[in-house]
C-alpha cells in the first residue's frame, strides 16, 4: 500500500480512504493538518464537492472571496471547481476531516493549486 501520510509545507495530509486502497471507493477521505499561523495553498478540485468536518482548532474556510470561521464539530461544503483555502491563523493545529465525491478520473488530476 502506498504512503498515506504527505508532510506540506502547511502541515501534513492522511490520506485514509482512496480508489487507490479500495478499489471500490467513490469518495477521497483524508486528515488534514494545519500548522499555527499558516495556511493551505488557494486550490480546487475540478471533478469533486469537497465536505469539511472540523476535528479540532477553528480556521477560516476562504471560499473565493467569502469567509466562513470554522471551530470543532463545524461542518462546511465547497462547490466543485471553486477556489477555497482554509487559514489557521490560532495557536494550536486545526485539524479536519476533508471528503471528496465523486472522485477525479485519474489521482492527479482531483487538486489542483491556483
Amino acid at each position: 500500500m502506498e504512503n498515506r501520510r504527505t508532510k506540506k509545507d502547511y502541515g501534513e495530509l492522511e490520506v485514509l480512504i482512496s480508489p487507490s486502497f479500495l478499489e471500490k471507493s467513490e469518495v477521497f477521505v483524508t486528515l488534514c493538518t494545519i500548522n499555527p499561523k499558516t495556511k493551505a495553498p488557494v486550490h480546487v478540485h475540478d471533478y469533486s464537492q469537497e465536505h469539511i468536518y472540523i476535528i479540532e482548532g477553528e480556521g477560516d474556510l476562504v471560499i473565493e472571496n467569502e469567509i466562513q470561521t470554522l471551530t470543532k464539530g463545524d461542518i462546511a461544503a465547497v462547490p466543485m471547481g471553486v477556489p477555497h483555502t482554509i487559514n489557521n491563523e490560532g495557536e494550536k493545529p486545526l485539524k479536519a476531516l476533508l471528503v471528496m465525491a465523486p472522485v477525479a478520473p485519474e489521482g492527479h488530476l482531483g487538486h489542483r493549486n491556483i
